[in-house]
Formats: structure tokens, C-alpha cells, sequence
């Protein structure tokens, strides 16, 4: 099935592979991306191209939404071109909200299933 998060991603790879055979980085082919697909997207869909609309917000949702289901900081922080994972944890840890219930609930079902420490990779 066709979605417009699939197409957007898909002409987004397209974007990066392209910029990266021009020898641009990462993020200059994000603003590529945000200025040839994301502003046009919106304005064939009738959308405002405002700052709660921007693609910015969307980067920030994804990188929100991958950190909540347990996506590690590096492999997020490779996927949006940070070069410093560091800068990925400080500027998305606020997003994080159910961390330190995740937490609890990972040592309750280790000692649910009757584990010692040792017994856990």
C-alpha cells in the first residue's frame, strides 16, 4: 500500500543518494529535500507552508517517535547526519518520557521470569 510517509521517505533517499554523488553531506541534502519535495508537497495539498508544518517539525516526530520504541541514540543520530551522538541525545532527551518507565519495566520482567543478573546477556 502507497502512503505519503512512504513516498516522502522514498524521494528523500532518492535526495540523499543524489546529494552524496555530488559530494554533500547528509544534512545538506535534507535542505535539498525540504526545498524540492517537502514545500511542495504541502502546497499541492493545500497545506501552509508555516513552521508547524515544516519538514523540520516531521524530523523531529520521526526522531521522537524512533527514540520511544527503543531505537538506540547512535543509530538515530546516524540516520539524521549528526555527526555527534551526543548532540542527538541533548537536543531529543526531553522527548523521552516514558524512559524511566521502560526502565522499571525491563527489571520487572527480568525478575519475573525468576533471572539473576548473570543470566541476562
Amino acid at each position: 500500500m502507497k502512503t505519503v510517509a512512504g513516498a516522502v521517505a522514498r524521494r528523500y533517499e532518492v535526495m540523499v543518494q543524489a546529494a552524496a554523488t555530488l559530494g554533500l553531506r547528509q544534512g545538506e541534502a535534507f535542505g535539498l529535500a525540504v526545498d524540492f519535495v517537502w514545500k511542495p508537497t504541502l502546497i499541492k495539498a493545500d497545506i501552509p507552508t508555516t513552521h508547524e508544518n515544516g519538514f523540520h517539525m516531521l524530523r523531529h516526530h520521526f526522531a521522537s517517535v524512533l527514540l520511544e520504541r527503543g531505537v538506540s541514540i547512535k543509530a538515530v543520530a546516524d540516520f539524521l547526519g549528526h555527526a555527534d551522538p551526543g548532540f542527538t541525545l541533548r537536543t531529543y532527551t526531553h522527548l523521552m518520557p516514558s524512559s524511566e518507565d521502560r526502565m522499571r519495566q525491563v527489571i520487572e520482567d527480568v525478575w519475573a521470569t525468576g533471572q539473576s543478573a548473570l543470566d541476562v546477556p
